[in-house]
C-alpha cells in the first residue's frame, strides 16, 4: 500500500487503494468478514451501477497465486482484497 500519508494502519478501518470502472482494491483488517468488506466498499466507493453490484473477486490462479486476500506489505494485521462487478 505504501503509506505516504502516515495513516494509522492499526486502526479498525478500511482504505480504498484503487477503483476502476469494473474493479478495485481495498486494504482492510484481516479480521473483517466478507460482508463487512462489501459494506465498506458500497459505502466508500458507491454503487457499482450494475445489476449484481460489487463482489469480492473469485480466486484466480494467475492473480496473486489464487489468493483473494493478500498480505498488506505495510502492516501484518491487514490484507488487500480485490473486488469487481
Amino acid at each position: 500500500m505504501s503509506n505516504p500519508e502516515n495513516l494509522d494502519l492499526t486502526e479498525d478501518r478500511g482504505f480504498v487503494l484503487q477503483v476502476g470502472i469494473l474493479y478495485g482494491a481495498v486494504c482492510v483488517p484481516k479480521a473483517w468478514s466478507d460482508d463487512k468488506i462489501l459494506a465498506f466498499i458500497d459505502r466508500e466507493v458507491g454503487a457499482a451501477g450494475t445489476t449484481l453490484g460489487w463482489a469480492l473477486s473469485e480466486p484466480d490462479p494467475d492473480v496473486a497465486d489464487g489468493e483473494v486476500r493478500v498480505q498488506c506489505p505495510d502492516e501484518d494485521s491487514r490484507v488487500h482484497v480485490l473486488f469487481n462487478c
